[in-house]
């Protein structure tokens, strides 16, 4: 259980482009997330998920409930970044 509310709508907030969150929801629908957990003692996010591989994300809050820092194996967040598809997958 989340110790503060994470909303669709803050997602978004983080989310430059509404594409790279439509994507990322259709993944989620479609099953790509393998495991997840939330770590509340570091108020950590941990989730395995798939595109042409399995990749790694890891999203990290802060106490207030704001994303603090995250992070994903995939080609697509060393390229580019920011809040890719297989983050908002979570």
């Amino acid at each position: 259980m989340f110790p503060f509310e994470i909303s669709d709508a803050k997602i978004q907030r983080e989310v430059n482009e509404s594409i790279t969150y439509h994507r990322g929801y259709m993944y989620y629908l479609k099953g790509y997330v393998h495991y997840f957990e939330f770590d509340e003692r570091n108020l950590q996010i941990r989730a395995v998920v798939s595109g042409s591989s399995e990749y790694n994300i890891n999203v990290y809050f802060k106490q207030d409930g704001t994303v603090d820092s995250y992070d994903c194996t995939c080609p697509a967040f060393r390229q580019y970044g920011g809040l890719v598809n297989t983050l908002l997958q979570c």
